[in-house]
């Protein structure tokens, strides 16, 4: 994915958001000590912020940093994360069978996010 690609959908994710926190770009801006022309420009992709200003803005919009910035997790890296744990020989068969439930529960719930934010 190109770069600019990447600060659109950092953008859309960063309006989203502020508009769920049913914030303006001034307020935003205001709250990130930016001008709203800045601001402006982030949302539309055409700047990008610094990463203090990226964390700051997680913090205003309750949001998680990973998230606002890479986007929701994937099944692939959720099916990572449960094949890690489950080869783990030490675990018994319970504690297995309790994280293929665990792990299932969440992909299913990332994928209800993703079709949510579809419709949006």
């Amino acid at each position: 994915m190109k770069n600019e690609d990447l600060r659109l959908d950092r953008g859309n994710r960063l309006r989203r958001y502020r508009l769920n926190k049913h914030l303006t770009q001034d307020q935003m801006a205001e709250r990130l000590g930016i001008s709203s022309k800045h601001y402006s420009e982030v949302e539309r992709a055409k700047t990008g912020f610094s990463i203090d200003n990226w964390i700051l803005a997680a913090r205003i919009l309750d949001a998680d940093l990973n998230t606002l910035l890479d986007g929701p997790a994937t099944t692939l890296k959720i099916q990572e994360e449960a094949d890690y744990y489950l080869r783990d020989a030490n675990r018994t068969l319970m504690q297995k069978t309790i994280l293929e439930r665990i792990f299932l529960l969440i992909e299913e719930y990332a994928k209800l996010c993703v079709d949510e934010k579809k419709e949006s």
